[in-house]
């Protein structure tokens, strides 16, 4: 769920909960030209011991790609 176009800024926001933890928000500010892109949530995973990102209702982890490559679709 990161921009596929480049970001030169991001708004960081976080939330503290009991339960879950610490909760990260990160959202792309400058260089986008869509203006209405949703947040990146982050949090702890405790199975992997690592911040790991959540799906679009901040529930679930997303799994990740096993490689650092940019992923684009090409039309044909």
């Amino acid at each position: 769920m990161t921009p596929i176009e480049p970001v030169s800024g991001w708004r960081l926001q976080f939330e503290q909960d009991p339960a879950k933890g610490l909760t990260l928000y990160l959202t792309p500010v400058k260089g986008m030209e869509d203006k209405h892109v949703l947040p990146i949530g982050v949090r702890w995973n405790s199975k992997t011991k690592r911040y790991q990102s959540l799906d679009r209702a901040y529930e679930q982890f997303l799994g990740e790609s096993p490689s650092l490559t940019t992923q684009r679709s090409q039309l044909r």
